[in-house]
């Protein structure tokens, strides 16, 4: 998934939140109040830090290993090289 995809996806997902949860409403900033939900997740000793990694693991096991980062068992500049094309 390139960059501007994640991008979409995220913003996706804020507002697909806002929907199911009515009571994250929006204040005149347009700054979304996460606070309730915090309260919510604090009960169960649940962090934000959790929640990433939780979605980081769910998502390693869905889509797999990334192959486009180089592997630090393999000589350097062939890395540097491969790496390159596949940033291309």
């Amino acid at each position: 998934m390139n960059p501007i995809q994640a991008r979409e996806l995220l913003i996706w997902i804020q507002r697909s939140i806002l929907d199911k949860f009515s009571f994250l409403l929006k204040d005149k900033d347009g700054n979304t109040n996460v606070v309730p939900l915090n309260q919510f997740l604090s009960c169960y000793r649940i962090t934000s830090f959790i929640l990433r990694k939780i979605g980081a693991d769910h998502a390693s096991r869905v889509h797999g290993l990334d192959d486009s980062y180089p592997d630090p068992d393999e000589d350097e500049d062939e890395n540097e090289d491969s790496y390159m094309v596949s940033l291309l």
